[in-house]
């Protein structure tokens, strides 16, 4: 579930993430955060916005008790009109273009929004401000009114990187190019931005689509490896134990704690966001949705997945294929890139931390685009120097059926496939070329 309210409301188990929000008001006013995908993105921006607005400041001791923040809250919270974009919606939108959808989306939200907070504006704004019909003039709109009533309004935007990237492996480079550049759409709605709204949080997979759309400028502090933010989001071991002993303790798990963890701990922990949290036994992050997605099966049957692997990831991996493939130059060296790191279990390649859609097919910075999937995480190889390396054995997986999938596709007998790709027979059986 990714809606903080109703988590809270319906008493559902809730992994305390708030004790970050101090920590990422002194970092700057305008932050980008990138985290792979299902780690509990969109419930930490849900928690933000209850946290910040100012029409349920009154309801934050009720809505927020039991959790960190309610004991010591910072002089922000319940202070903003939050604006909150969702761009992994923007597909679903009417519209024959994608400049249509994204208008209409973002119309659509701002429009919720003036209606939300109408009580801090006359009849006759707000009205001005629903029949416009672009997002661009309906920002503007709202960030002058705001100014002059002294409010203050609060941009998040989650998923700010979904539809281009998806964009990027589907229909390819030219598209993007266009969509991101010069006068691109996109790229004109994230200029304005910056000067309209006194704080932006922005939250995705990939730092690729800022890079593009804002031509080297820093249009936002990127926290991504922040020591102190390595655990905003995903679970520490230490939330892990606390989970299974909550459940333990209500008697609907009877396996023993270590037993389970232990299991979980080979299959779905392993991530590090901060190289300075290596040396940390206690840094390493757990994929929260693969985590309770074990945990609900156990739940259910007494019995964790018969099958460990998280499919999710696959569709990760088929889609680094797709972008991989967009550059016919690059595309060789990016699949034996893949290769390499599926028999070392590592590269020692640089982590970049922006770099544009034109770099992203080229070996150089491949291997950063494969962290940001979370196909690699931070880590050491053996000479105890840092590199990128395969985080656990659900990643892991993902790399042998790559290559067992080009292996079958080359002809190679099952017996030949299972010897080499490490994978067992019925795993290779269920490969579709």
């Amino acid at each position: 579930m990714s809606d903080f309210r109703r988590t809270m409301s319906e008493n559902r188990y809730y992994v305390d993430k708030t004790m970050f929000l101090p920590t990422l008001e002194e970092a700057s006013d305008f932050i980008l955060l990138v985290r792979p995908r299902r780690f509990g993105k969109s419930l930490f921006v849900s928690m933000m916005k209850d946290y910040y607005d100012i029409n349920r400041k009154d309801k934050f001791q009720e809505e927020f008790a039991g959790l960190e923040i309610a004991q010591n809250p910072t002089a922000l919270q319940g202070y903003y009109q939050v604006l909150h974009f969702d761009f992994s919606q923007v597909e679903s939108s009417g519209g024959n273009t994608l400049a249509k959808k994204f208008n209409n989306y973002c119309c659509r939200v701002i429009d919720e929004f003036m209606l939300y907070y109408s009580a801090f504006y006359d009849d006759k704004t707000v009205n001005r401000i629903l029949k416009l019909k672009s997002h661009g003039d309906k920002i503007g709109a709202i960030a002058s009114e705001a100014r002059k009533r002294d409010l203050h309004v609060y941009l998040i935007i989650d998923e700010y990187d979904n539809f281009t990237s998806t964009i990027l492996s589907e229909k390819g480079e030219g598209d993007y190019h266009k969509l991101t550049h010069a006068n691109g759409f996109y790229r004109e709605a994230f200029k304005a931005y910056k000067p309209n709204f006194e704080r932006v949080f922005m939250i995705g997979v990939s730092p690729v689509t800022l890079n593009d759309l804002t031509s080297g400028y820093n249009i936002a502090t990127n926290v991504s490896q922040d020591k102190d933010l390595n655990d905003i989001v995903g679970f520490s071991e230490k939330d892990v134990k606390k989970m299974i002993k909550y459940y333990k303790d209500a008697g609907k798990i009877t396996k023993s704690i270590d037993e389970i963890v232990n299991e979980m701990r080979a299959w779905y922990d392993g991530y590090c966001f901060s190289d300075l949290k290596l040396d940390d036994p206690e840094a390493r992050m757990y994929n929260s949705n693969m985590v309770l997605n074990y945990l609900s099966e156990l739940l259910r049957n007494g019995e964790p997945p018969k099958d460990l692997v998280d499919y999710n990831s696959a569709m990760d991996f088929s889609k680094l294929r797709q972008i991989i493939e967009i550059d016919e130059r690059n595309s060789e060296s990016g699949h034996s890139l893949i290769e390499d790191v599926s028999v070392c279990g590592y590269t020692t390649a640089e982590l970049h931390t922006n770099f544009s859609a034109l770099k992203m097919t080229e070996p150089g910075y491949l291997p950063s685009l494969m962290y940001y999937y979370g196909m690699l995480t931070l880590g050491k190889d053996e000479n105890g120097d840092i590199a990128l390396v395969i985080p656990n054995i659900n990643a892991k997986k993902q790399y042998f059926y790559y290559r067992a999938r080009k292996m079958k596709a080359a002809g190679m007998d099952a017996a030949t496939i299972q010897n080499i790709s490490g994978l067992t027979a019925e795993e290779i059986a269920k490969i579709e070329c």
